[in-house]
């Protein structure tokens, strides 16, 4: 369909992530790619969309091998191509282990497509994994949301809003149990400018079921929409449950006496540090959200022994994108 003014392209991770089912060989792939002077190898195609095609590359100067998300320009307004240059100019300038790394983007002199080369996330999305799992490990949780809010304090410290962070965006660096993980996706980011109202963001983005409430209903916003979003990523792995359903979220966050509710048979075996962390990011009130740098020192985070194993999703629905 139609591009939204919140995605005018497909996402970056549509393929940067890999699965069994993502690699297909296509006919009339380019063999190679020149972005900045660098020449890069096709491999693969890993993945497309409407106006995108992402290939596993080889770097020819030294073997690296990588992601190249190919988007055809023609079809994007000028407003989708500047908003286009706005994500890789957020996604350069955050170098982080736990954030996706853009090496380069430009144009491929010899297709005219926009390329941006990313890191390759072969062990999927963290969404999958949920999926695939029968149990999860409490201390799995922690360690996924730990590496989660030192990307977002990184983000936070250079004043950008990541405004979609869900399972989904959410990509594993291989396929071991223990992989880092890796933030992806930043069509929806926002560097907010100094102080005054460029400190604040005002446009409704994000996904059904994780954006902030403040978020999706024309109001001005800060930081804080991200730190709602962690707290519904925690809440799906310590629960296996959604909070919200994501096809009635506008009507469930505007009720009366509203309030999460941790349902006894979900969160059964769940430690009481877990179910605080979450309860503090889930405050309707943006001002009564922990801050990420109050998330960080939360006593959920301070090494424990081994919690419980805590249920998997039996059915998780992908968020609906507004």
């Amino acid at each position: 369909g139609a591009p939204s003014p919140n995605r005018p392209f497909p996402p970056a991770h549509a393929a940067m992530a890999v699965n069994a089912m993502a690699a297909i060989d296509v006919p009339n792939t380019p063999k190679t790619l020149t972005v900045l002077g660098v020449e890069y190898q096709v491999v693969r195609q890993l993945g497309t969309g409407s106006y995108a095609q992402v290939f596993e590359v080889v770097r020819l100067h030294d073997g690296a091998r990588l992601a190249a998300k190919c988007i055809d320009q023609g079809p994007l307004s000028t407003w989708a191509r500047k908003q286009l240059v706005c994500e890789v100019e957020i996604q350069q300038s955050l170098q982080h282990p736990s954030i996706l790394r853009m090496h380069a983007a430009g144009e491929d002199a010899a297709t005219g497509k926009y390329v941006s080369i990313q890191d390759v996330a072969y062990g999927g999305e963290l969404f999958e994994r949920i999926m695939e799992q029968s149990s999860f490990v409490e201390d799995d949780a922690r360690r996924v949301i730990s590496q989660l809010l030192a990307a977002v304090n990184h983000m936070h410290s250079h004043g950008v809003l990541h405004r979609d962070l869900k399972p989904e965006n959410i990509l594993l660096e291989s396929s071991a149990a223990d992989a880092p993980i890796k933030v992806a996706d930043f069509g929806s980011a926002k560097r907010l400018a100094g102080t005054g109202p460029g400190a604040y963001a005002d446009t409704p983005c994000g996904s059904m079921g994780y954006a902030a409430p403040e978020q999706i209903s024309h109001q001005q916003y800060e930081r804080e929409v991200d730190m709602w979003s962690v707290g519904v990523v925690a809440y799906v792995l310590l629960s296996g449950a959604m909070p919200f359903d994501p096809a009635h979220y506008a009507d469930t966050l505007q009720g009366e006496g509203f309030k999460v509710m941790l349902v006894d048979e979900q969160w059964r075996g769940v430690s009481g540090p877990a179910k605080d962390f979450v309860l503090q990011l889930l405050q309707l009130e943006p001002q009564t959200r922990l801050k990420v740098e109050q998330a960080m020192q939360h006593p959920w985070l301070s090494p424990t022994p081994q919690c419980p194993l805590t249920p998997a999703p039996p059915q998780l629905g992908t968020p609906r994108r507004f």
